[in-house]
């Protein structure tokens, strides 16, 4: 048999299933009807406190009245900022403050930029709050005995993280990321001498890659830092915290 007749009715076969399915086929698709939608508000009763309630509001009220106490002002935004800010500034100084008074050798003052919790505080009267906001962890105050050489590590590191709050020291960052001009109260540090730096005990711990601290002399203080904020804002009353490039980039 020739193979065009072969092919003859597969051709057919095809035609034919062709007509079947555009028989099928609608032009198009109308809903035939619309869907409206209604929504109703719903309120749930009011219920009477209960005796959870009524125990839980004595703590709040409590808690209110002493987190809303004004212990002070500030003339200036607080702002957290890198790699020097006036948040940052007002902190180092209170630390470095109080740490000298229990020290006299205290040269400097470092922490950790995590550490401040709140990016903002506006100018005007700072409560018990607005310092348990910046400052919510428990850090205690540690003085550490800082070779110098330990110094210039602890700069690097304050420069590969961008710059962190400092009070008595001040260095430059270098276009490489580098540390030059490294001065402790005004000075050129030298390596093998000693210095002693006002720090969290979170550091002193090796807290934030500061495992450096841990090979340091460290004296521990039961005084919870944020209390050392709360105490410099009371006794100064109206703070102004400026920016004086303590950490700079070159």
């Amino acid at each position: 048999m020739p193979m065009k007749r072969l092919y003859q009715p597969i051709l057919y076969l095809f035609i034919a299933a062709g007509l079947t399915l555009g028989a099928c086929r609608t032009a198009s698709y109308a809903p035939q009807q619309q869907v409206a939608y209604t929504y109703t508000a719903v309120r749930l009763p009011e219920r009477a406190p209960n005796r959870l309630d009524t125990f839980l509001d004595a703590y709040r009220q409590g808690k209110d009245s002493v987190m809303n106490v004004v212990i002070g002002s500030t003339a200036v935004p607080l702002t957290k900022t890198q790699p020097e800010s006036t948040m940052g500034n007002f902190m180092a100084d209170a630390q470095l403050r109080y740490a000298k008074g229990r020290d006299a050798q205290v040269a400097a003052s470092v922490l950790n930029y995590g550490g401040m919790r709140i990016p903002y505080l506006a100018p005007g009267p700072v409560t018990v709050g607005n310092i348990y906001e910046m400052m919510p962890f428990d850090n205690t105050l540690v003085i550490a005995e800082v070779p110098g050489s330990t110094v210039r590590e602890m700069c690097r590191l304050i420069a590969d993280k961008k710059g962190w709050p400092v009070a008595g020291i001040t260095f430059v960052i270098a276009n490489d990321r580098s540390v030059k001009d490294i001065r402790i109260d005004g000075r050129d540090i030298h390596d093998n001498i000693i210095y002693k730096i006002a720090i969290s005990d979170y550091l002193a711990n090796g807290g934030d890659d500061c495992e450096f601290f841990r090979k340091c002399k460290r004296k521990f203080y039961n005084v919870f830092i944020r209390d050392i904020l709360i105490e410099y804002v009371q006794e100064h009353k109206n703070i102004n915290p400026v920016l004086t490039q303590r950490i700079s980039y070159e």
